[in-house]
């Protein structure tokens, strides 16, 4: 059946015809199976080589025509030298499609090429190995040939391979993993709008790298949509193509991105690029390697980027952990902006050319860019700068800082948010230790400041025409511009500046409001030293407003200020020694351009308001060298603590200060420094009023507590020979001051006082050849007390002084004649310049007026009223150096009142005061002023009387040895005295002196004179003894030869004469005697109180005196001047307890008179009180203050500050005979049987009774 059938077939003609073409199919199959390999392979080698001009060859080639699939195997290109492969591919692979006969063009199912490998070589600048192959393809097509059509589908490229070297660089670049995709492509018109989604992948250098794409690129809209994926790309090997003619270089860093590309030729041009970008691990160097930016981190999250529409949209930018380094170098350049590129590249070069031809009107004319961006964030950042045109070198370093900003938009019609914060820090470096080596060296942070600084934190939103900003800065260093100011400054700046703010701008108007800035702690050292320094200045609610010109400010405090005001010998002030010189013309290092001179337009000018001005708990100390002293060579040194003060409100402008009143509060402790001599409690002074700027006027409150007027000395030592140990002022009341165009207006109203006054002379001698100045003690008191004080001082009108009521008390006056027979209390005030000098000097001033110096010179005296004068407890000591032996006397226990009296008495009245004072002399006798009298009249008028009882005669011994040759044993002097003149000059005066049961002693050998005293006096004395003289005065003290010192030589005539003319009397015989248990009187050591004992004693004395009328008495005090220091001291503190409770009872209104003695509860505070009081080292503490120390140790200071002298020896002897004599006549003896011998001082060591003699004699 199947031979029929074979046959049947064969004898078909279509049969045969399709049997023949099957067979010719397959010969030429296997014609070209056999024939196309080593032909193509020939073609490959011979044709390839020649076209390319360099070897090619191919190691097989498999050919398979029945499915037309073509595989070529080791295709190898080598180099132009032929020394190396120029590509290598592995196996390529062809699967053609049989369209591609029908539509006579390329249809390939696949085309596959694997493990390609390509060699490429930068031989030199702009050129490459295959310059002659680039050379080949760049050469121009023929432009009527018909474009090739094709269609391509799945187009594989597998693990593909570049390597890249740079024989200019220096580097090899490397490209593995080639993967390619490429499912369709074709430019038929059946397939132009069929969808490609291509894809390629490798790795760069290890980088992986991943593009995809969707696109039509032969449709007519010819849309797109690449997609990049790139890992982190390592920049290092592409560092040598860095453009050298930028003036920073890339140093390292890496690049990521993931991007979408998308594109549209129809309807409307676009193109969009969108995804994100992040570069890691960068640092920017300058031109010479300094380290200029690095960041860990920089991210952009790009929504749309449409260069074609100028339109930008991010998502977000976020930047971690940028640094930038800033150096400006010793001649103010800047580092970073010094470029290293060659000259011959021109600034502008190709660059800028083609920038050029695209001038800015194209641009404008398509429109501005558009640009959004929803945040910004910036994290960690740190800002180091540096500037060596200082020195040491400036370096500021802003760390961990942030930045935020949200929606921002270009053009800026909304508002764009923002926030941040930066940490402040700074250091002054030479440049030479580690840190600048780091900086020279490109390594970030090197030189930075320390890690702790202040913080700025902001806040807000703002347009390109307004902004408004809140700011709040914490503990912001000063000493961030210590180097600059090192330029002016000698001292060195330290502190911290904190501020609560917010600055508002619209275009063109600035103001910046602060509701709080304060700077703490700062400190203007000069090494080790505080030069100025403060805790605290605090600025509340200020605005300042550029527009208008205007700055308010509410408040300013200033806390804890301290600083020292001076000047030396030569008149500098302290400040003067802080600024450095400057040279003209600039400084050798930085010098910034100066801004043209622009004149400005006429303009109000600025204007200011201060609210508040306060300053608490302050110290200033005053050093004035200018005024100094043989005795105080450190000059003037004052030091005002706990100093308060508020004022305000202020305001000025271009006219200087407003003529508003100012509320003023000034309160502080005022005193001498403790390191200058200062001792005791500070003064304290308080003044609250109101003050007047232009012009200047006040009025107000002032309290005044002791101020130390004895740290002032220097100031008026060139005027009085006085040296002032103590002085210590106080004031109460008002004051009001004004300046005028015609002068000051002066009005003082209150109490005043002056206390613990200590003054002493500087005069050794008064004469013409005065010996070395001495100290000796001329004037003193506790208080003295000014009440009602009136003062008033105004131009053209004479000056006017009331004191209401005025009260000394304690107070001592040394009056000393010296051996040339001048009085200490002369020439006190020191010679001024001959007058001459300051005539001539006012005229000058003058402007040569004529009438200016005769106006001063007729000037109308001043006015002044006192009312009553008190005196209490006074004491006088006189001392006659003149004659030998010396004399001396005491005046105390001086007590008084002086009335009113007044410079201007009342029309018809001479304005007589009523005088009352009493006292003792020598501490015997009771001594009374009394009568009338104007101290401030003129001419001088009184009416006056006075009266000394019963005044031992013995101390006036030195006397009678110096003019009559005899001393004087025993006698009593009472003088009744009476003086009056009239207002026209006219003295009569009454002189009546008595002297009782005066008795001279033997004659003194080698005495000046010698007269028959005893004879006078036996002549003189009636039968009791007592001479009575009368000596009436009258005459006119206009007349220049009146003298009262004829009274004394009337006195000693009288004396002769009676002795010449009477005969001889006999006197009695004095004898000592008594019994051993009545001859002395004990006392306490130091002391001349009577004990219980003592008076037991003496009034077995007194009983026996009484039924002896014939029997005199004598006591002679006595003392031990080396046994009874310490006891003498104890009763000198007691003393001046007793006085301490006077002066509180004299300040406190009361009378002095009434306080006779101190209790024990009474004595722990009165010896505080004292203490206080006394010039006497003291223990202080940290701040100089006087500790509060026990009551003994308290005593014991006291008691070792009360000096022992043999005056003081003296007058305690005195002192015991006075007391024992006092004690009998209260007993009822007669005082004319009483009397007072010369007291004793001993020297002799050993056991020793404290005593008063008593000496017994007839009458």
């Amino acid at each position: 059946m199947l031979p029929m059938n074979l046959a049947s077939l064969s004898k078909n003609p279509w049969m045969r015809r399709g049997v023949g073409c099957v067979i010719g199919i397959l010969l030429a199959w296997v014609f070209c199976w056999a024939l196309v390999p080593p032909l193509l392979k020939h073609l490959i080698a011979s044709r390839g080589s020649e076209a390319l001009g360099r070897q090619v060859s191919v190691a097989e080639v498999d050919f398979r025509p029945w499915s037309l699939e073509l595989t070529l195997r080791d295709l190898v290109i080598r180099t132009l030298d032929g020394d190396a492969e120029q590509l290598a591919v592995e196996r390529l692979y062809i699967d053609m499609e049989l369209q591609s006969l029908v539509r006579l063009a390329p249809v390939l199912d696949a085309l596959v090429i694997e493990r390609p490998h390509l060699l490429l070589t930068h031989t030199q600048p702009g050129h490459y190995d295959i310059d002659d192959l680039i050379a080949l393809a760049s050469e121009p097509a023929d432009p009527g040939a018909t474009p090739l059509r094709y269609a391509l589908h799945n187009l594989q490229l597998v693990d593909g391979a570049l390597d890249f070297r740079d024989t200019v660089a220096g580097h090899d670049h490397h490209l593995t993993a080639l993967q390619l995709g490429l499912p369709f492509l074709s430019n038929f018109d059946s397939g132009r709008t069929v969808q490609v989604q291509p894809r390629l992948a490798f790795q760069l250098n290890g980088t992986a790298f991943d593009w995809s794409a969707q696109a039509t690129p032969f449709a007519d809209n010819r849309q797109a949509q690449v997609q990049l994926s790139m890992a982190r790309l390592d920049l290092a090997p592409f560092l040598p193509y860095w453009p050298r003619v930028l003036p920073v270089r890339l140093a390292e860093g890496q690049i990521e991105a993931d991007l979408k590309l998308e594109f549209a030729q129809l309807p409307q041009q676009k193109l969009a690029l969108s995804g994100t970008l992040a570069a890691h691990e960068v640092r920017l160097v300058d031109a010479k390697g300094g380290a200029l930016l690095a960041f860990p981190s920089l991210a952009v999250d790009l929504t749309s980027l449409q260069p074609l529409q100028r339109s930008v949209q991010v998502r977000s930018v976020r930047w971690e952990g940028p640094s930038l380094d800033l150096l400006r170098d010793a001649r103010g350049q800047f580092a970073w902006l010094t470029s290293s590129a060659p000259a011959s590249v021109p600034a502008g070069g190709k660059a800028g050319g083609r920038g050029d031809a695209k001038p800015d009107s194209s641009a404008s004319a398509d429109g501005d860019w558009k640009v959004q961006v929803d945040r910004i964030e910036l994290q960690h950042g740190r800002v180091q700068w540096r500037d060596e045109g200082t020195l040491p070198a400036a370096v500021v370093a802003a760390s961990e800082l942030a930045l935020q900003v949200d929606a921002l938009h270009w053009p800026m019609r909304e508002p764009a948010r923002f926030r941040g914060s930066v940490v402040l820090a700074g250091a002054a470096e030479d440049g030479a230790g580690p840190a600048g080596q780091a900086r020279r060296k490109g390594v970030p942070g090197g030189g930075a400041a320390a890690p702790l600084g202040g913080r700025l934190d902001f806040e807000g939103q703002g347009t390109d025409r307004a902004a408004a900003v809140a700011l709040r800065a914490d503990g912001v260093p000063l000493a961030l511009a210590g180097p600059y100011l090192t330029r002016y400054l000698h001292p060195s700046l330290q502190g911290r500046l904190s501020l609560v703010g917010g600055l508002g701008w619209r275009a063109p108007d600035l103001a910046l409001q602060l509701g709080r800035l304060t700077v703490d702690d700062l400190r203007l050292k000069q090494g080790e030293q505080d030069l100025l320094a403060w805790d605290r200045l605090n600025l509340g609610e200020a605005r300042v407003d550029l527009a208008r010109q205007a700055l308010s400010v509410e408040s300013l405090t200033l806390s804890g200020p301290r600083t020292t005001v001076s000047r030396d010998g030569q008149g500098h002030w302290m400040f003067e020694s802080w600024l450095k010189p400057q040279e003209e013309g600039g400084s050798k290092s930085v010098r910034l351009a100066e801004a043209p001179s622009v004149t400005p337009a006429q303009t109000p000018g600025w204007q200011w308001r201060l609210g508040q001005l306060a300053l608490r708990d302050g110290r200033l100390a005053w050093r004035d060298g200018t005024a100094v002293m043989a005795r105080k060579s450190g000059g003037v040194a004052l030091e005002a603590s706990s100093l308060q003060l508020q004022a305000g409100p202020f305001s000025g402008g271009a006219n200087g200060l407003g003529a508003d009143p100012v509320e003023l509060q000034v309160a502080a402790r005022l005193g001498a420094l403790v390191a200058a001599g200062g001792a005791g409690e500070p003064g304290r002074i308080d003044y609250k009023g109101r003050l007047r700027p232009a012009p200047f006027s006040t009025q107000g409150r002032l309290e005044m507590v002791r101020l130390p007027l004895h740290a002032l000395e220097p100031y008026f030592s060139d005027v009085l020979n006085l040296e002032l140990p103590h002085a210590d002022a106080s004031f109460r009341g008002g004051v009001e001051v004004a300046v005028g165009s015609g002068g000051a207006t002066v009005r003082v109203k209150g109490d005043g006082a002056l206390e613990d006054v200590r003054a002493n002379s500087v005069l050794a001698q008064v004469g013409t050849d005065a010996g070395p100045p001495t100290s000796d003690e001329l004037l003193s008191w506790k208080a003295l007390s000014l009440r009602g004080i009136d003062l008033s001082l105004q131009p053209d009108k004479p000056l006017s002084l009331g004191i209401g009521e005025t009260a000394l008390s304690d107070f001592y006056a040394r009056v000393v004649i010296n051996d040339q027979g001048h009085i200490n209390l002369q020439n006190l005030v020191r010679s001024s310049t001959p007058a001459s000098a300051p005539t001539k000097s006012a005229s000058a001033a003058q402007g040569g007026q004529a009438s200016a110096p005769p106006a001063r010179a007729v000037a109308s005296p001043p006015v002044i009223r006192m009312g009553p004068i008190s005196l209490l407890n006074g004491r006088v000591l006189f001392s006659d150096r003149f004659v030998r032996p010396n004399y001396s006397a005491n005046l105390s226990e001086l007590t008084g009142r002086l009335g009113a009296f007044s410079s201007v008495p009342e029309a018809g009245s001479a304005g007589l005061a009523d005088l009352d004072l009493r006292g003792r002399a020598e501490g015997t006798a009771s001594l009374e002023v009394s009568g009338k009298l104007n101290p401030l009249a003129t001419p001088l008028a009184l009416d006056i009387q006075g009266k000394v009882r019963e005044l031992d005669l013995p101390p006036l011994s030195p006397y009678t040895i110096k003019y009559a040759g005899h001393g004087i044993e025993r006698g009593k002097l009472s003088v009744n005295v009476a003086y009056k003149i009239d207002p026209q000059g006219r003295l009569n005066a009454s002189n009546n002196i008595i002297l009782n049961q005066l008795s001279f002693g033997e004659q003194v050998e080698g005495a000046p004179a010698s007269l028959p005293v005893k004879l006078a006096v036996a002549l003189l004395a009636d039968r009791d003894g007592v001479i009575d003289i009368n000596l009436p005065i009258s005459g006119s003290l206009n007349d220049p030869d009146f003298r009262l010192a004829p009274i004394v030589g009337r006195l000693l005539l009288n004396l002769v004469a009676k002795a010449v003319t009477a005969p001889f009397s006999l006197l009695a015989n004095a004898f000592s005697g008594g019994h051993s248990e009545s001859n002395e009187v004990v006392f306490a050591a130091g002391a001349a109180d009577l004990s219980a004992e003592a008076a037991l004693r003496l009034d077995k004395i007194a009983q026996a005196l009484l039924d002896r009328p014939a029997l005199k008495l004598t006591v002679v005090g006595q003392v031990n001047a080396q046994v009874e220091r310490e006891g003498y001291r104890r009763q000198q503190l007691a003393q001046m307890m007793l006085a301490e409770k006077r002066r509180q009872a004299v300040l406190g209104g009361h009378p002095g008179t009434e306080v006779a003695s101190v209790s024990m509860a009474e004595q722990p505070l009165l010896l505080k009180a004292v203490y206080q009081r006394a010039d006497v080292p003291k223990p202080r503490n940290l701040l100089g203050l006087a500790k509060d120390l026990p009551v003994p140790v308290m005593e014991a200071l006291l008691l070792s500050s009360v000096p022992v002298s043999d005056e003081l020896m003296q007058a305690l002897a005195v002192q015991r005979g006075v007391v024992v004599r006092d004690y009998l006549l209260g007993r009822g003896i007669p005082v004319n049987r009483l009397f007072l011998g010369a007291a004793k001082v001993l020297r002799q060591e050993g056991a020793w009774t404290p005593s008063a003699e008593l000496l017994l004699e007839t009458r």
